[in-house]
């Protein structure tokens, strides 16, 4: 009988021959760099597109030499402007966007894979800037008024607002913004201040003042920006109540007439008070009915 005395051996005395055989291989190591880079990266290169520059065109009457007071108002409380004096127009604000040419992706031969994604953002995006058309009214002969619409496109206020300000400054005594924010629970209205050059409308200074952490944002803070920049300028800032997403805020409708009679004082013994507030009443029953025929969720 034949013992296999190798399996008292120690390992390292076991014949070759009885071992297993192992093949050589390589392995390989995929290198890092080939992950996105980190997000806090600054010199990490942006998949995102910079936003077009809109064309911003203020034309007026240019024998306008000085005015009063400039009313400037978001869509959401154009009510306030559409209730002052008819007036008449003396301008307009044209904006518009460089138009991309894109040729059509039928037409030109090209590699699937790289660049048929490509050809189709660049026709979305050419398409998706849209133009903008405002008219500046003359209310009465110290009151000019813009209603300023919601833009898709958040550059359009900063250009704006420094676009106004370049134009009126030299123009308007005091300008008056309305804007949006939901204020403190138990205000109705509320003012933000950005100096004190002068004495203020009584009724005006009675308007408690916003405070942090509230804001307003839009065509509103844009020019609030620029109008700090000029430590003399005068401005009378009203904030009206509202709810809801930026640019689709709900107006709260006793904050709303509570604005027009702030307006009417700060106008002045000069100014029909009386038809303005009738006419903002009226304005504000059709906002309320518009309200009771929906639902806000």
């Amino acid at each position: 009988m034949q013992l296999k005395l190798h399996a008292k051996l120690p390992y390292h005395l076991v014949a070759s021959k009885d071992l297993p055989k192992f093949t050589p291989t390589a392995m390989l190591f995929k290198p890092w760099n080939e992950q996105p880079s980190p997000r806090h990266i600054i010199q990490a290169e942006s998949t995102a597109g910079l936003d077009a520059i809109p064309s911003i065109d203020i034309n007026f009457d240019q024998t306008l030499t000085k005015v009063e007071y400039f009313v400037i108002s978001p869509h959401n409380t154009k009510s306030l402007v559409k209730a002052l004096p008819k007036g008449q127009k003396i301008g307009t604000i044209k904006i518009s966007f460089p138009k991309s040419i894109v040729e059509d992706a039928a037409e030109d031969t090209f590699d699937e894979d790289e660049q048929l994604y490509t050809a189709i953002e660049e026709k979305i995006k050419a398409n998706s800037y849209g133009s903008y058309e405002m008219e500046i009214w003359k209310n009465t002969d110290s009151i000019i008024s813009v209603a300023v619409p919601r833009f898709k496109e958040a550059i359009v206020n900063n250009i704006l607002a420094r676009k106004l300000a370049e134009k009126f400054s030299n123009l308007v005594q005091s300008w008056v913004i309305l804007s949006l924010c939901e204020i403190k629970y138990g205000d109705i209205l509320n003012r933000l201040d950005i100096n004190d050059i002068n004495a203020k409308a009584k009724v005006y200074s009675s308007v408690p003042s916003l405070k942090p952490p509230h804001f307003i944002s839009g065509i509103s803070a844009s020019l609030h920006a620029q109008l700090k920049k000029n430590p003399g300028t005068s401005l009378f800032s009203i904030v009206v109540r509202s709810e809801g997403n930026l640019g689709y805020e709900r107006i709260n409708v006793e904050s709303l007439l509570e604005a027009g009679y702030v307006l009417a004082e700060i106008f002045g013994k000069d100014f029909d008070n009386k038809s303005y507030i009738e006419n903002v009443t009226t304005g504000s029953k059709a906002l309320r009915q518009g309200y009771g025929s929906s639902m806000y969720i």
